[in-house]
């Protein structure tokens, strides 16, 4: 049977991949379509609101990053991001390498300070969705939240983007961390989206006990949910007239319908799995220390890439617990606390 699968095309592989997740099978006989992973923690801003400034500055090194490359052949989608991954000095042959592969898709998150002309071509030759994390759309509010960051700068990294603008199934979304001292200015953003020509727009909720003088979604603000109640609508109504997608990330804390995005998600590991997480049957994450988890919030390793590989991680002994707990609806003996806050306050 292995060397069966050795002969598995990319399609093959996708549909046989598809039919074990739906079967919630404990070991996989096809590998992982999708991958994300960290390769820094090094970043050029300070944001109030990151908890990875907490973290070392660790990055992947190049010998672990050329195992991820051997997954490229299987994967239809992976994920980049730091810190900023663009601080990172061989993540340009990275990128073209799996550029190479037509049905992969790739997609970074970013603050889009670095993104010079050189890469703003290369994204237009690409396959590529990038994810830009903007959490005002004011020069003084914007700096005072990205420190170090110059909002200059940022208007010139989403002009080269729009001047060198791709082909049109790359999207372009904005990321928006709502916190107690932007909520009132969110009603700029679809403005803003559109005239940068954004494909979507996502308010999203601080990291738990990051900036608790900032936070007014996990311990909610009276005052606040109110006015995103108010807000909210009117913002997703003027994103529908733009023809930008909108996604509110903490719908059910402010009484609203569940986030686009929350459903789309589910939709992507199959209508079956309403009430089950995808990832140990679809993903793989890599972290910057060369640490392997189904997810970036998953606390069990199931191993490093500086002595294992993904194909070993994949069917390991703790990924085959996880298919097993997550199948039987036990994902609260496995699943972290991140996650399952995220899945509450989505709806």
């Amino acid at each position: 049977m292995v060397a069966a699968m050795a002969m598995l095309n990319f399609e093959q592989n996708l549909e046989l991949n598809c039919l074990e997740a739906r079967a919630r099978k404990v070991a996989l006989d096809s590998k992982p379509t999708q991958l994300m992973a960290i390769l820094t923690r090094a970043c050029n801003l300070r944001c109030i609101m990151c908890p990875r400034i907490k973290y070392d500055r660790t990055a992947l090194a190049l010998e672990q990053a050329r195992k991820i490359a051997a997954a490229f052949p299987w994967l239809k989608w992976i994920n980049w991001q730091g810190g900023e991954v663009f601080l990172v000095d061989y993540f340009a042959e990275l990128f073209s390498e799996a550029a190479r592969h037509p049905h992969l898709k790739q997609h970074i998150i970013t603050n889009g300070l670095l993104i010079d002309r050189r890469w703003a071509e290369l994204f237009s030759r690409s396959k590529v969705d990038l994810l830009i994390s903007i959490d005002a759309v004011t020069k003084a509010l914007y700096e005072s939240i990205r420190l170090g960051a110059s909002f200059d700068d940022l208007l010139r990294s989403l002009e080269l983007i729009d001047r060198f603008r791709g082909k049109a199934e790359n999207r372009l979304e904005l990321s928006v961390v709502v916190m107690r001292r932007n909520f009132r200015t969110l009603e700029a953003f679809p403005d803003f989206c559109r005239r940068y020509r954004f494909t979507s727009l996502r308010f999203n909720y601080l990291a738990t006990d990051t900036l608790p003088g900032e936070d007014i979604i996990i311990r909610p603000d009276a005052e606040a949910c109110a006015y995103l109640r108010e807000e909210i609508p009117r913002i997703r109504d003027r994103c529908r007239e733009y023809n930008i997608e909108f996604d509110c990330m903490f719908s059910s804390r402010v009484d609203l319908e569940p986030a686009a995005g929350n459903r789309a998600a589910i939709a992507a590991g199959g209508a079956d799995f309403a009430t089950t997480c995808p990832y140990p049957w679809t993903r793989i994450f890599v972290d910057s220390d060369g640490d392997i988890r189904p997810g970036c919030e998953c606390t069990k390793s199931l191993g490093n890439l500086k002595s294992e590989t993904l194909d070993e991680a994949w069917n390991s002994a703790t990924m085959r617990s996880y298919r097993t707990l997550l199948a039987g609806g036990r994902m609260r003996e496995i699943c972290s606390q991140q996650c399952l806050l995220a899945q509450d306050l989505n709806g």
